[in-house]
């Protein structure tokens, strides 16, 4: 960095500090998507693999039930599948609550910021473009 005398130029101080922000705000968002994609991952294979196996039992207990306790077995199943999308919307609203809170931080700070934010999105149009331009040019060429 260039100095003049033993002070630095301010616009160069805020570098560092903005990249970093911009850097930890969408480290943020990427982290809650990440995080919310695997807790719906294992939550759904869970859910899954215990409704399966619900299903096998039942399919193999069928020839044995008699009315009532077929119907009573129908019953348990279709509680247990209600209980699993419960679950399932549980997560989702859960999900859906942690990107809001993120793009609610990431709107507040281009608010309080917005040249610098500006200036990043345009930053990044332009390393976006150039690294797509050159990944169409290797498949091309």
């Amino acid at each position: 960095m260039e100095t003049q005398g033993n002070t630095q130029f301010p616009a160069q101080n805020d570098s560092p500090g903005f990249a970093g922000k911009a850097g930890a705000a969408a480290a943020n968002v990427m982290d809650a998507a990440k995080d919310a994609g695997k807790q719906v991952g294992t939550v759904a294979r869970t859910e899954a693999y215990g409704l399966k196996r619900e299903l096998d039992d039942l399919i193999v207990r069928i020839p044995t039930l008699s009315g009532a306790a077929l119907d009573q077995a129908k019953e348990e199943f279709l509680n247990k599948m209600n209980a699993t999308r419960d679950a399932a919307k549980g997560i989702s609203d859960n999900v859906r609550q942690q990107l809001s809170q993120r793009a609610e931080d990431t709107a507040a700070y281009v608010k309080a910021q917005p040249l610098r934010s500006m200036g990043m999105a345009v930053g990044a149009g332009i390393i976006l473009g150039l690294l797509m331009s050159s990944r169409s040019g290797r498949a091309i060429g």
